[in-house]
């Protein structure tokens, strides 16, 4: 019984929420009617993508970032010398701005990096644009730079609809993920400096989600993170699993890419078999004490079947295993925008370029020839094989 009023309450949270921030619950929406679409019908991406645009747009803004967190594969790409050091000044997304406007739906746009807090005071400016213009905004940041006052008001005031923030475990275990003795009281202290300037405000958003990855480093303290986010002025919490790609997962994805004629891509800076040793049960036993919990607070958790131990391990355990036979919808409906301005289709595994902001619109750039011939081969494999690419085995934004 306990556990049927926590999921009811859950649910409760979700409507209340999907409400209270109606504009990015639509794009949500969107982006989930068209992922649904296509991949339910993989093939009608050819007849509909020409009539319409993509559901969602992610900017990683920087390549840099001031925590060397053990579990982020992103750093390590982030840190090749395609990526290093490079930025996106955010005039140069105005032309871009100015194009989504003009469409009938606004997709949300989603900043990232590296660390895109960095930016400061351009960052804030940017999403007052994306506010006026009418288009959701999503920021993923660790938030350790919330920790400013000025910084926290800023984000308040600029419109921003969702605030998402890393948060690993209680301070000792944090700390060590993110490799700074002060992350953890910086992030803390931001979650409250965000609190306390929507209240003098008073502003609802942006809505507070906590994002937390599973691994070896922090499984054991999962518990003591629920309790600790009781006591936080958040509205969600996401709770996922770790991205990772083995070796032999990462030589067939080589494989896969070298005979579509492209570059290998950077899926083994995912490769941390020492984050994978998980003890399956234990993780199971927690996971399932916290969906039977009540809280104040919406959560999510990535679904890969039922969470039994003997799911968990093989997710972590068999990373070539195919454990969910779905389409990763980003290359449909998503366009990634890399720190070099660089179009690609996925953040993480930025190894086809279809275009770039300083030379062609988004629609020019998501209709382009490269991008059609991508989707082509990458659509004819799943029809094939039924299965996501080799390097999607793994990844969040396959579970979600």
């Amino acid at each position: 019984m306990g556990n049927i009023r926590a999921r009811a309450t859950n649910a409760f949270h979700v409507a209340r929420l999907s409400i209270r921030y109606a504009r990015f619950a639509k794009a949500i929406a969107a982006r989930r009617l068209f992922e649904a679409l296509y991949t339910t019908v993989p093939r009608l991406y050819s007849i509909i993508m020409p009539y319409t645009h993509p559901a969602e747009v992610v900017i990683a803004l920087t390549s840099r970032c001031q925590l060397r967190c053990s579990i982020c594969g992103i750093r390590k790409v982030m840190t090749r010398p395609q990526f290093k050091g490079h930025h996106i000044e955010p005039d140069e997304l105005l032309p871009l701005l100015d194009e989504i406007a003009q469409w009938r739906w606004k997709p949300y746009l989603k900043f990232t990096g590296g660390e895109p807090l960095l930016l400061e005071e351009k960052l804030i400016k940017l999403i007052k644009t994306c506010h006026r213009r009418n288009i959701p905004t999503r920021l993923s940041t660790n938030g350790c730079l919330l920790e400013r006052e000025d910084l926290a008001s800023g984000l308040v005031e600029s419109g921003l609809d969702v605030l998402t923030i890393s948060l690993d475990g209680p301070e000792k275990v944090h700390n060590a993920i993110r490799g700074s003795s002060r992350a953890f009281s910086q992030t803390i202290q931001g979650i409250e400096n965000v609190a306390l300037a929507k209240n003098a405000i008073p502003s609802k958003t942006p809505l507070v989600q906590i994002s937390s990855v599973i691994h070896a480093g922090n499984q054991a303290s999962l518990r003591e993170l629920f309790s600790l986010l009781q006591c936080l002025p958040i509205q969600w919490w996401n709770l996922q699993l770790l991205n990772f790609v083995d070796r032999e997962t990462n030589r067939v994805a080589n494989e896969l890419a070298k005979a579509w004629g492209y570059e290998e891509g950077p899926w083994c800076e995912f490769t941390n078999e020492a984050l994978c040793q998980v003890d399956a049960h234990a993780l199971a036993e927690d996971i399932a004490w916290i969906q039977g919990q009540r809280t104040a607070f919406a959560r999510s958790i990535l679904r890969i079947g039922s969470l039994a131990p003997e799911s968990i391990s093989a997710y972590y355990r068999n990373g070539t295993k195919i454990l969910k036979k779905k389409l990763c919808a980003a290359p449909l409906i998503s366009i990634h925008i890399v720190p070099t301005g660089d179009m690609v289709f996925c953040i993480d595994y930025p190894y086809v370029v279809y275009g770039n902001i300083r030379e062609s619109s988004l629609k020019a750039a998501w209709l382009s020839e490269k991008a059609m011939e991508f989707r082509k081969r990458f659509i004819a494999y799943y029809v094939k094989t039924g299965n996501p690419l080799p390097q999607c085995a793994r990844c969040n934004w396959l579970f979600n």
